[in-house]
């Protein structure tokens, strides 16, 4: 009978290339199986998961894989908008290429919220949490998500652009521009005898003079008082008598 040598040493230092060699492949089951068989003696021991494709290494106690955990890794694509994709790891990414609408997948949760479209990416961040980037740069609309620009004042004020976004400075612009009034009210004043009251009414007028004044008492009769410009945010009511319950109702520009 013919005898068999086998080499347990190699010695790589005078080689220059290992040809048509491959790891020990395993499945997942044999994998998990031969685990049961190893111990602290075998540190070291490589092989290739050929149900995860994936190389894991033995570290005396588990076998560990040599991804980086938590990486995103890409795993195809998802249509489903019923049903999660099975047994998602930490970094395990998706496209969606499916009917566009509402992820319903059951015990998940979705970052910044669960309406997916074609294209989308879906990253699992781990205890049932899904991160959902945008995949597309679709232009907003009143019924659509998407990127918008800011109008300029000159827009804002024309008021006749349809697809750019008012903001607080530009509408305090268009009020101004177009002397939009501003109404204060207050039903519950009450003054003192010959005593000026201030009310302050934090309008931010463009004139401080710019405004007119109505005092009526609880029947609703017109009251006659004294008033007197103080601010832009206040004015000065003066009455000769004392008087409750005063409605005052200030509308200036």
């Amino acid at each position: 009978m013919a005898s068999r040598e086998i080499y347990t040493d190699l010695d790589l230092v005078k080689v220059s290339q290992i040809l048509n060699t491959r790891l020990h492949n395993v499945t997942t089951a044999e994998r998990n199986t031969l685990a049961g068989t190893l111990g602290g003696t075998n540190v070291g021991l490589i092989v290739f998961d050929t149900t995860e494709k994936q190389i894991y290494l033995w570290d005396g106690s588990v076998f560990l894989p040599t991804k980086v955990q938590g990486a995103m890794v890409y795993k195809g694509t998802v249509t489903s908008l019923t049903t999660a994709p099975t047994a998602p790891e930490t970094g395990f990414t998706y496209v969606f290429t499916g009917t566009p609408g509402t992820l319903t997948w059951a015990g998940q949760t979705f970052n910044p919220d669960a309406d997916i479209e074609v294209g989308d990416v879906l990253i699992y961040r781990g205890t049932d949490i899904w991160d959902i980037i945008e995949g597309n740069d679709d232009v907003a609309t009143e019924t659509t998500r998407g990127n918008i620009a800011l109008g300029t004042q000159s827009e804002v004020n024309a008021g006749t652009v349809t697809d750019k976004a008012v903001t607080p400075a530009t509408l305090s612009g268009w009020k101004t521009a177009k002397a939009i009034p501003s109404v204060y009210f207050n039903n519950a004043v009450t003054t003192a005898a010959l005593t000026p009251l201030t009310i302050t009414h934090n309008l931010g007028l463009q004139n401080k003079n710019s405004f007119v004044v109505s005092v009526k008492d609880s029947t609703g009769s017109e009251v006659t008082v004294d008033v007197d410009s103080s601010t832009v945010n206040a004015f000065i009511i003066t009455s000769a008598v004392a008087l409750s319950n005063l409605s005052v109702t200030l509308i200036g520009f």
